[in-house]
């Protein structure tokens, strides 16, 4: 009988340390964020405070996968392009530049580097 707890109490902690992933291939996973649910309104490129960090309610996952704690995500990740010259710059980096110049006072601050 100590066996059988043992084993069960080994399950439980194997089911506890998995956790579930996107697939990253299903139409859901590909599609580009909506912009108007609940979930986009919260993310910083489209204006909100980005407490939240859930995915676009029409991005949810058809196809979770299980995968162990330490396991990667998808192997091959997409890049994104890098911005071609002339174009402005990703939110994101226009984000941060206005961070780094919050305290330091003139325009010459947001300069790119």
């Amino acid at each position: 009988m100590a066996t059988e707890a043992a084993i069960k109490q080994q399950t439980a902690a194997e089911k506890a340390r998995s956790r579930l992933s996107r697939c990253g291939s299903c139409a859901n996973c590909t599609r580009r964020d909506c912009g108007l649910c609940v979930n986009c309104a919260d993310k910083p490129k489209f204006g909100g405070p980005g407490i939240k960090k859930q995915a676009c309610i029409a991005r949810k996952c058809l196809n979770m996968q299980t995968r162990e704690d330490g396991a990667e995500g998808p192997e091959e990740l997409p890049v994104a392009p890098a911005a071609a010259p002339g174009m402005p710059a990703p939110a994101a980096a226009i984000a941060a530049a206005r961070k780094r110049a919050k305290g330091l006072g003139g325009p010459t601050a947001l300069a790119a580097p």
